[in-house]
């Protein structure tokens, strides 16, 4: 792990407020006391996860997104852990952790490399002793391999399953999951087509206008709105 930081007083800190200050956090009300030592926390994959079970958090994030993660785990009493690639060496969530660690490529030249980096940061995560990742939203969040990696590690991944994030993931497999279980879904394609003519053909079937979409992945990239023939 290169480029480790350790900030002796976190700027994560003021948010916590004194003990008898009121907060409300993730459906929790009392005091920040209360809420950094008494209750429970319930992460993911439907586990129960106390404070004593769980005292350090990395969110495998950047900028805003790693930020109120962070904020949400000091008021909760967590101990906080940021990585960052090197192009981010001077962003906020560097030091807005209690510490923060360098991924992805040592000089650089690839910025968003390192946060998707499944092995780096989970090997980050058992050197520095966290119990648990947060992938945030985007770059990892529905990544079935890192959640899978965690369990591997014994470190919890904060969200769904790796079985919930394939099923999901595969924009078909969730649209079949949802018809099995009868919950309404809008017109569209039963499986992913890749032929013009079927694809004129369906679109015809459906009515316009429509939308064309990657089945699986792609983040909102290539989707298409398409008025007429």
């Amino acid at each position: 792990m290169s480029g480790t930081t350790t900030n002796t007083m976190s700027c994560t800190s003021a948010w916590v407020g004194k003990s008898n200050t009121k907060c409300l956090t993730g459906g929790f009300r009392g005091t920040a006391e209360e809420v950094a030592t008494g209750w429970s926390l319930a992460l993911g994959s439907g586990s129960a996860f106390t404070r004593a079970a769980m005292k350090k958090l990395l969110v495998a994030n950047r900028s805003e997104i790693a930020i109120r993660v962070f904020r949400a785990a000091t008021e909760l009493g967590l101990q906080t852990v940021a990585v960052y690639t090197y192009e981010d060496r001077f962003a906020l969530h560097r030091f807005k952790a209690d510490e923060s660690y360098q991924v992805g490529p040592e000089e650089g030249g690839s910025p968003v490399k390192g946060y998707l980096d499944v092995e780096g940061i989970v090997e980050v995560a058992k050197k520095c002793g966290a119990d648990a990742i947060h992938p945030g939203y985007g770059f990892l969040s529905e990544n079935a391999h890192l959640a899978r990696a965690c369990a591997t590690s014994g470190i919890k991944f904060i969200g769904p399953t790796p079985e919930m994030l394939e099923t999901f993931g595969d924009k078909t497999a969730a649209k079949h999951l949802a018809r099995k279980t009868k919950v309404p879904t809008i017109p569209g394609t039963e499986e992913a087509l890749s032929d013009p003519k079927e694809i004129k053909r369906a679109a015809k079937e459906i009515g316009f206008p429509l939308m064309i979409k990657a089945s699986f992945g792609g983040g909102g990239r290539g989707m298409r709105v398409v008025l007429k023939e």
